[in-house]
């Protein structure tokens, strides 16, 4: 059993699967931390303001918690 457990996930079966498995795996007191990377440009240039807005990281969260529920 794991005591803790990162699953990186994406919006597809794949991750739901990754967080049931993650879930199974764990202990009774374990925790399953969920991270969510989407790759939006392969290599930003030096000028490039690649600081996320609030309605990006409003739009992030608001996946990870359906993501959790689902899962």
């Amino acid at each position: 059993m794991l005591h803790g457990a990162v699953v990186g996930i994406d919006g597809y079966e794949a991750g739901r699967d990754a967080i049931a498995l993650a879930k199974a795996l764990r202990s009774g007191d374990g925790e399953v931390t969920l991270v969510y990377v989407e790759v939006l440009q392969s290599k930003p240039s030096p000028e490039a303001d690649i600081r996320p807005d609030d309605e990006a990281r409003r739009f992030g969260l608001e996946r990870l918690g359906r993501l959790r529920d689902e899962g």
